[in-house]
């Protein structure tokens, strides 16, 4: 087989281009809008934790996407029970870096705080209670993915391998990722 001098040539760029430069030639990005997070998120949702002389059930998160601080909050419903009976109700709001666990192939909230709660029933400023829902809901939610990357999905799986970034910027998740 002949190969024309500019057909060789053309090549011979493309290759010189991918070695100097691998990051900026093959960099791609994937979005994830908030509403594709809510519908992840929603999966593992109502979520009860306790037994059945004291519970807690957290249920309809509304993912809340921070670009200003960089981090991804949830608003969650909460019930507190004893002995199946609701004692108490109430909501919070959490908010957490996003960080990528790449064994998992998946994102999840680092250091959740809660940064709003309010409950009918119960006294949300003893320091004893919202240092509970604190650990409580901090604990659960760092188990929680808010997404995992989907092996079938050809750029997905590229990214499992070889991301660079995670950001949350003008109302999405973005993900970076290259193929050097």
């Amino acid at each position: 087989m002949k190969l024309s001098f500019r057909y060789l040539h053309a090549l011979m760029a493309v290759f010189l281009v991918a070695a100097v430069s691998p990051s900026y030639a093959f960099t791609n990005t994937i979005e994830l809008s908030q509403q594709k997070i809510q519908d992840r998120v929603d999966a593992f949702f109502p979520l009860t934790v306790g037994d059945p002389i004291f519970s807690l059930r957290f249920s309809q998160p509304k993912v809340l996407l921070d670009a200003h601080n960089n981090k991804i909050g949830m608003h969650i419903s909460i019930e507190i029970a004893s002995n199946s009976k609701a004692i108490a109700l109430g909501s919070g709001e959490l908010h957490g870096r996003p960080v990528y666990k790449k064994e998992e192939g998946g994102f999840y909230l680092q250091h959740p705080q809660i940064r709003a709660l309010q409950m009918d029933g119960l006294s949300v400023r003893d320091i004893r209670f919202s240092l509970i829902m604190d650990i409580a809901l901090a604990s659960i939610l760092t188990e929680i993915p808010i997404y995992k990357l989907n092996d079938n999905k050809l750029r997905e799986r590229f990214a499992k391998k070889r991301l660079q970034s995670i950001r949350v910027e003008d109302g999405v998740f973005l993900m970076e990722f290259n193929f050097d």
